[in-house]
């Protein structure tokens, strides 16, 4: 398409096609000709038939991918809008039929951040996929498992990625639709993100390319790719954007930290100068005690099988195979999901109102199951353990004593006598042995969070005495 004489022959078959696919512009079907458009129409959806068996998606791809895979895109907005119009108006004519779905997914929205460039190039394609609930058809249809895993299967790592990458963009354009959809969402995108990290482990040989997201793996070069990777980069961040995950979390988000009841401070003589420092000593105590949550200790309450517990499980899953899986921008996704000063300590307080005896005894009971309920809540705590470290190994003495960002001295006490706890049971149930995989990754997350919570205490003590077991 960067070509001249091959751009005219691009806009002059695509003008073509568009106007022999749709009786909307045609002179003959205007006044007396109405009666015909009904024939005619069924002429335009037989010639559609006829593309689509000839590979008509296929060529859009390519068509697409030459021009738009590249540091700067060579597609007018014109020819882009032809392109989107010609792909979507077969889907339409079957009634978004399974069939035409997939090869919708699998050849136009595969290709490297085409949303992002028909929402900047072409807002009018994003009004018409908005018109057409586009993005809510997409995520119904992927989760099903086995038209999910066809698709990924069909595209392999790199284009799955892409896949991905334009469903999280549609995503955070259509955040209504993601709220009502985000079950499916998450499932959609747990299922794709756990297909990348199982085809990259399958991929690996002494024949490997540096992936700028997936890392080292044995794949073919596409230069075009490689180029557009910085804007497939740029859609997955959306995925640990503020609005996202407001979304995904808001069952955690929306819970409220119960404050202590501030204690006034006893009456004091105001009359003598020398009493200043006092009232002045009463009163910033006063304003820090009101400042102060009440420490979620593990309590329980919060049935395991509920459709909350449930739904933040799945989120919390989702976002621990995207650090697993997206190892070269790891540091970004702990950043984004740190970036709420309360969501770490709200998913404390949930993780503490968990089962029927609290947090703790759940937990150690997980260990010893091998359940996907059981691996759904360690995720979670694995995911909580991350986060939590990355934050507090980026926070100063004045940040953690002081400000006391996201966590409150307490909660971190509260917090280290549980992963001392659920540590040593580990160690000394022999869990440690024979263990790799998730086993594994969980006790490196648990253990290495305890480790920063100690070395900081060492640091500035901030625990009681006899509090680390010896």
């Amino acid at each position: 398409p960067d070509i001249l004489q091959d751009s005219k022959l691009v806009t002059l078959y695509l003008t073509m096609l568009v106007t022999f696919t749709d009786t909307s512009t045609w002179k003959i079907v205007k006044g007396k000709g109405e009666s015909l458009r009904p024939a005619l129409t069924r002429i335009c959806e037989n010639i559609m038939g006829h593309l689509n068996q000839k590979g008509f998606y296929t060529i859009l791809q390519i068509l697409l991918t030459n021009g738009l895979a590249r540091s700067k895109p060579s597609l007018s907005k014109g020819t882009l809008s032809a392109i989107f119009t010609l792909s979507l108006r077969p889907v339409v004519a079957a009634h978004f039929s399974d069939n035409l779905l997939r090869s919708f997914l699998i050849h136009i929205m595969s290709v490297p951040a085409v949303v992002f460039h028909f929402s900047t190039l072409t807002p009018e394609c994003m009004a018409a996929m908005q018109t057409h609930d586009l993005f809510r058809k997409f995520v119904i249809f992927l989760s099903r498992e086995e038209q999910c895993a066809d698709i990924c299967v069909c595209l392999e790592g790199s284009h799955t990625l892409c896949l991905l990458g334009n469903l999280i963009h549609l995503g955070f354009l259509n955040e209504k639709v993601l709220e009502e959809e985000a079950s499916h969402f998450v499932k959609d995108l747990t299922d794709m993100l756990s297909y990348c990290q199982r085809y990259v482990s399958q991929k690996k040989s002494n024949l490997t390319h540096w992936h700028p997201v997936l890392g080292w793996f044995s794949q073919t070069v596409d230069y075009g790719l490689n180029e557009s990777m910085p804007l497939v980069t740029r859609q997955l961040q959306y995925l640990w954007g503020v609005p996202v995950i407001r979304t995904l979390f808001c069952d955690v988000l929306s819970k409220k930290l119960e404050s202590q009841e501030p204690t006034p401070p006893s009456a004091q003589p105001t009359t003598s100068q020398n009493n200043l420092p006092v009232k002045n000593l009463f009163k910033r105590a006063f304003q820090k005690s009101a400042s102060v949550r009440n420490i979620l200790k593990p309590v329980g309450g919060k049935r395991v099988d509920s459709a909350e517990v449930q739904k933040v499980c799945s989120v919390c899953v989702l976002y621990q195979t995207a650090l697993t899986t997206l190892n070269q921008i790891r540091l970004q996704i702990l950043t984004g999901l740190t970036y709420l000063d309360d969501l770490l300590p709200k998913l404390w307080a949930f993780i503490c109102e968990l089962g029927p005896q609290g947090g703790l005894k759940l937990f150690l009971e997980c260990l010893n199951n091998d359940t996907d309920e059981s691996k759904q809540l360690l995720a979670m705590l694995m995911l909580f353990c991350d986060c939590s470290r990355h934050l507090i190994t980026i926070l100063d003495d004045i940040e953690l004593y002081e400000e006391q960002i996201s966590f409150k001295t307490e909660e971190l006490i509260t917090i280290s006598s549980f992963l001392n706890t659920f540590v040593y049971k580990m160690i000394w149930d022999g869990i440690l042995e024979n263990a790799k995989g998730e086993k594994l990754d969980l006790f490196h997350s648990v253990h290495g969070w305890l480790m920063v919570l100690y070395e900081r205490d060492c640091r500035r003590r901030f625990s009681p005495d006899d509090h680390w077991l010896r």
